[in-house]
């Protein structure tokens, strides 16, 4: 039998479609890997641009911390602040006309390594946009201590202009291991003087 030039022609073709299409399966899988990688490279790639930036930016960055945490009340390591964020946001809510439902303050917990904590309250409130805006107001005046983090309102049924929801109040402050002295002028008037 013999094999015509059409005949091996046809089966060279074959055959190389055939170890094409193998190569092409095994080849696929390193194919999405290295796609993969390149997308990856290119994250961590724009990520070490952004750190860098943050590197050379740290003495100004430092700066910023140090002044912030000037800013803020200091508190000795044992005393437990929870009261007084409490009567703090209590006293913000009365003078601005809101009403307090419920605060449920959280655990506080330090922010990264820093001598920086926060406490977390969230509060249930009702009352106009009015004293909204007024509440929210002083609490921009305060300073650094206190921010809100999430906010949810609603208007009241049956009650025009009146409005219901909740909020989280961010509370930041220092902790320090004062001398009993410093302690006792800690807890009349907390936080250095700006």
């Amino acid at each position: 039998m013999k094999l015509t030039q059409r005949e091996i022609n046809l089966g060279l073709i074959t055959l190389g479609v055939v170890l094409l299409g193998f190569a092409f399966s095994l080849c696929s899988d390193q194919l999405e890997s290295w796609r993969d990688a390149r997308k990856e490279e290119t994250l961590l790639s724009h990520k070490k641009i952004k750190m860098e930036r943050l590197y050379a930016q740290r003495e100004v960055l430092d700066g910023r911390l140090k002044g912030l945490l000037q800013t803020l009340p200091a508190y000795p390591l044992a005393k437990d602040v929870t009261s007084d964020s409490l009567r703090k946001v209590q006293n913000l809510a009365s003078k601005s006309e809101l009403q307090l439902r419920s605060l449920d303050p959280s655990k506080e917990r330090q922010v990264g390594d820093s001598d920086i904590y926060e406490l977390a309250i969230t509060c249930n409130w009702q009352g106009s946009l009015e004293s909204l805006v007024k509440f929210l107001h002083s609490l921009r005046l305060d300073g650094a201590q206190l921010d809100i983090r999430q906010i949810n309102m609603a208007p009241l049924p049956r009650q025009i202009g009146m409005l219901k929801g909740s909020f989280v109040v961010d509370c930041a402050y220092s902790r320090q291991d004062l001398t009993p002295s410093e302690s006792q002028r800690a807890a009349t008037n907390p936080g250095p003087e700006v």
